[in-house]
């Protein structure tokens, strides 16, 4: 009886150990925390909402060392997300945030199974340099296994933010190298690629574009629960493989595939990819059987839930995923509900790039002559694990009407764009002796040229998928339209008055390639500008001879002191208060600090000098650095008077008051594009912004590069991707 009741006891445990809670441990920054601090923040509970959906059904447990922000939701909330933190500030902590701890400090609270680590945004943010990141993630994926030896590390490449930033791309191009060196034969470190297919602008919260929105977050719910389901029991875990460190240049997605038929249109195993607009796949290998009807859940399969929407596969051998399909997983309803598929959108994007100076060039006019190699980007990895290339077109709409796939080059090379195989994302297009597109060639008059690319993804019939209207910017790229102009005439020697007057006030034909020391020097151009700008100087051009009376100088003088002496009368009675007035309580800015037009009296000394350091600055000589520490140190003063309560800074300080070079119209341009307001920029070209919410370290302050700026915006101060 002893024996039996043994035997059943050790039977319960194994069935109990076969079947235990998986511990998931969401480990990164505000992309993984979120925010409560706005209605509109706490409306995107983060990627852990939509992921905990998808895992009902499954015995999960999320953990972490708190739940905040607390979102008014019902899922498990336990995380260990830390707004504002950088790879080196989870490591170690943040000297200006020592209630939260750091890793170690966390780590000692919960035990895990696996963790989702989706670091480096900040970083990039903050001009941490790659090698440095790696070196943090190393060291995280270092204390990870510390806790628990036989972890699975699955380790995010970051989304991309709405401002393209090289250094996101170097970050993600460095992190498959991490996850080689990192791996074990006990614990596996994936690779989830979160960048591909990811749209910094509509899948982000307007105006950073920095966290994501609904559909972002549903995007990366979704590639988190496709490498996390395998560790979900019902069966042996799988041995974990090192990811190989990819060989190809930094900007390609590297993708391992299995054994078998390589083709464009052969699905190889369940839950692969597909993209919306694809017809003529093969998608038996996914499990899907003639005539089965798919489902796609707004929370997962999980329990009775019925399907949001169904699709009908009549043929496995010759499916057609329709364009307006809903992005996701799908799971086959015929068969258990097992996940068959995972749908997305491929995001196509055509660019042009000056042969000359290796910038992007938005479109708009051209001089006859000029050289462009072209570039295709997009979410198309999907092919690369189905053993081949994405099959793209390139189309060109000439002045008259006809549309072509071909382009003549340098030394009149004619190069077929009618069916591309893209093996790298971005893919460059050039010529095999020079530029793709020489516009100099005689084939090419004066007029506007429309060019595209789309997705052939018709696979059975080698041609764009059918009826593509709706499908810009994914199935189809947006047009970049190109207007080529013959070379201007150059004018008579005698009809320029003055070699100075030429310098300041003739437009430039030529792409300029001026450091942006010189740009903000004497002119404000457009760096990637195809349009001939005029330039805008600092100081107003010399007017022909002749062209004014000689008394106007005096005119002005005489009205300019009347100006003044009215302007200091009315500011002296302004600042003397009346009798009625001298009883009135003064008004307090927010946050208790006194408003703009106060705050040089009864300021505390600290609050003066410092007031002083930023009125004294000199853009001339010194770096917009030192102004942001003088402000930063304003700001953390006002807000510890405040106790903690945040302070708009430009109350107290305008930006009118504070010293600054001309700032580019570009630059403004941007700043209203993403809500950031600019106060300063230097001779060396740093602009200080002041940005809407607070970054790390509760400050609202932002040094960027202003040639990184201008590098990214057109003639209209759009960005361009």
């Amino acid at each position: 009886m002893r024996r039996a009741a043994l035997l059943i006891l050790l039977l319960l445990l194994v069935a109990g150990s076969a079947g235990a809670t998986v511990r998931v441990l969401p480990l990164g920054d505000s992309m993984t925390k979120g925010s409560t601090q706005t209605s509109a923040e706490a409306s995107h509970p983060t990627y852990r909402y939509w992921l905990w959906q998808q895992l009902q059904g499954s015995d999960v447990n999320f953990v972490g060392s708190w739940t905040a922000p607390n979102f008014p939701y019902d899922f498990d909330q336990d995380n260990e997300g830390h707004g504002g933190y950088m790879t080196g500030g989870i490591l170690n902590g943040v000297a200006d945030d020592p209630g939260q701890g750091k890793l170690s400090i966390w780590l000692a609270k919960y035990q895990f199974d696996v963790a989702l680590v989706m670091l480096g945004t900040n970083d990039v943010l903050n001009g941490v340099p790659t090698a440095e990141s790696v070196r943090n993630l190393e060291a995280i994926i270092a204390q990870l296994r510390a806790r628990n030896p036989n972890a699975v590390i699955l380790l995010a490449k970051i989304p991309p933010t709405s401002i393209p930033r090289p250094g996101i791309e170097a970050l993600n191009a460095a992190i498959p190298g991490v996850a080689a060196r990192t791996s074990t034969s006990q614990s596996a470190v994936v690779v989830v690629d979160m960048y591909t297919g990811y749209d910094g602008v509509a899948d982000n919260q307007a105006p950073l574009g920095i966290h994501p929105a609904e559909r972002g977050e549903k995007k990366i719910a979704a590639r988190w629960y496709a490498a996390l389901k395998p560790y979900l029991g019902g069966g042996p875990t799988p041995s974990p493989t090192p990811t190989p460190v990819p060989t190809s240049s930094p900007t390609a997605t590297s993708v391992p595939v299995t054994p078998g038929t390589a083709a464009p249109n052969v699905i190889r195993s369940p839950g692969a990819v597909v993209y919306a607009g694809e017809s003529g796949l093969d998608v038996t290998a996914a499990g899907i059987g003639a005539g089965d009807t798919l489902g796609w859940f707004a929370n997962g399969p999980g329990g009775n839930a019925a399907p949001v929407a169904t699709l009908r596969i009549a043929d496995p051998k010759h499916a057609a995923i329709p364009h307006d399909t809903r992005t996701g997983a799908w799971y086959d309803l015929e068969r258990g509900r097992a996940l068959v598929l995972t749908l997305e959108e491929p995001a196509l994007s055509l660019r042009l790039i000056d042969a000359e100076t290796g910038r992007y060039v938005p479109g708009g006019e051209a001089t006859k002559g000029r050289r462009f190699d072209l570039e295709v980007s997009g979410s198309l990895s999907a092919f690369a694990a189905r053993g081949t290339s994405a099959p793209v077109a390139v189309r060109i709409r000439d002045p008259s009407g006809r549309t072509v796939s071909t382009l003549i080059g340098d030394g009149g090379a004619r190069i077929s764009l009618d069916r591309l195989s893209i093996t790298t994302t971005p893919y460059r297009i050039g010529g095999a002796s020079g530029a793709a597109w020489n516009t100099d060639d005689a084939a090419y008059g004066a007029g506007t040229y429309e060019l595209w690319a789309e997705g052939l993804f018709d696979h059975e019939h080698g041609t764009a998928s059918p009826d593509p209207s709706g499908a810009v910017g994914r199935q189809v790229s947006a047009p970049v339209q190109l207007a080529v102009a013959a070379a201007p005439t150059k004018a008579p020697a005698t009809s320029v008055p003055s070699t100075s007057a030429l310098a300041t006030s003739a437009p430039s034909t030529a792409p300029t390639t001026a450091s942006l020391t010189t740009l903000t020097t004497t002119t404000v151009a457009t760096a990637t500008a195809s349009t001939a700008v005029p330039a805008s100087t600092t100081v107003p051009p010399t007017p022909p001879s002749g062209g004014t009376s000689w008394w106007f100088p005096y005119f002005l003088g005489a009205l300019a002191l009347l100006l003044l002496v009215a302007g200091v009368g009315i500011w002296w009675a302004i600042r003397t208060p009346g009798p009625a007035d001298s009883a009135k309580p003064r008004p307090r800015g927010r946050g208790g600090a006194p408003p703009a037009k106060q705050a040089n009296r009864g300021s505390p000394p600290a609050l003066q000098i410092t007031l002083d350091r930023v009125r004294t600055w000199d853009p001339m000589r010194g770096r917009v650095s030192d102004l942001e520490a003088a402000l930063r140190e304003l700001e953390q003063a006002e807000q510890t008077r405040a106790g903690g309560t945040a302070v708009d800074l430009l109350k107290l300080v305008p930006p009118a008051s504070i010293p600054s070079r001309p700032i580019p119209e570009q630059i403004r341009r941007w700043g209203d594009r993403v809500g950031f307001t600019p106060l300063s920029i230097d001779r060396y070209g740093d602009v200080l912004f002041y940005s809407p919410t607070p970054h790390q370290g509760g400050t609202r302050l932002v040094v960027k590069r202003a040639n990184e700026l201008l590098d990214r915006l057109g003639v209209d101060g759009e960005l361009r991707r």
